[in-house]
């Protein structure tokens, strides 16, 4: 299953440039699953991806979190690359989420811990607006530090 979540901004608040139309996010390989978490300019490029997807929904199990009512005044993302950063889980996020090593303290540093439990949490929402109410969005040094 591929699940997007798609996140914009408006462009009087883009953090360096704002009118540069560019896609930032990170992408998470888990098994069989991806996710991506895309953030860019409302009418530009997040809307053409999102016009898209009805294609693409013709040939794979694809959930899209998309609400084109919901803008936000700065990128959570602007300081990760271009390219879309990928992280690549060597087991499924919710077979890691129960070790009990995770839960001890110092085992496993609190910002990638914090990511953990949020991309968990993340991958069973189906509403934007509840991701965004719950604060599901890792930032982007809890992604740096997985």
């Amino acid at each position: 299953m591929l699940k997007l979540i798609i996140k914009f901004n408006s462009k009087r608040e883009e953090k360096e440039n704002k009118s540069l139309d560019i896609v930032t996010g990170f992408r998470l390989v888990n098994g069989q699953n991806h996710l991506f978490v895309l953030e860019g300019l409302k009418n530009s490029g997040i809307k053409y991806i999102y016009e898209q997807i009805p294609r693409a929904k013709q040939d794979h199990d694809i959930e899209c979190l998309y609400n084109s009512s919901l803008g936000f005044s700065n990128r959570l993302y602007s300081s990760l690359d271009l390219d879309l950063l990928t992280i690549k889980l060597f087991e499924p996020l919710e077979e890691i989420v129960k070790k009990p090593l995770l839960y001890i303290r110092d085992m496993t540093p609190k910002t990638s811990f914090e990511a953990l439990i949020k991309l968990n949490q993340l991958m069973s929402e189906y509403r934007l607006k509840n991701v965004i109410r719950c604060d599901l969005l890792p930032s982007c040094e809890m992604i740096l530090s997985m």
